[in-house]
């Protein structure tokens, strides 16, 4: 199975709405692993990272941006 690497910016993309291409093709990524088409990899670092843009940039508390409870589809 192909593995794909995330960063923080798929992350953020796919929570807010700063660029609709981004979190579509977010989307999509997200729908492929789940499809079993890929495997998504992401570090601890960009974890973190993603946490700290939420919370600083876009001011959502760390429940807000529970990834588990996020329609994507």
């Amino acid at each position: 199975m192909k593995r794909v690497a995330v960063d923080a910016n798929v992350v953020v993309s796919f929570v807010t709405d700063r660029d609709a291409n981004q979190m579509r093709r977010a989307r999509e990524l997200l729908d492929e692993a789940e499809r079993a088409e890929i495997e998504i990899v992401i570090s601890q670092l960009a974890v973190v990272e993603a946490a700290y843009v939420l919370g600083k940039v876009y001011r959502l508390a760390p429940a807000s941006a529970n990834l588990k409870d996020k329609p994507y589809q």
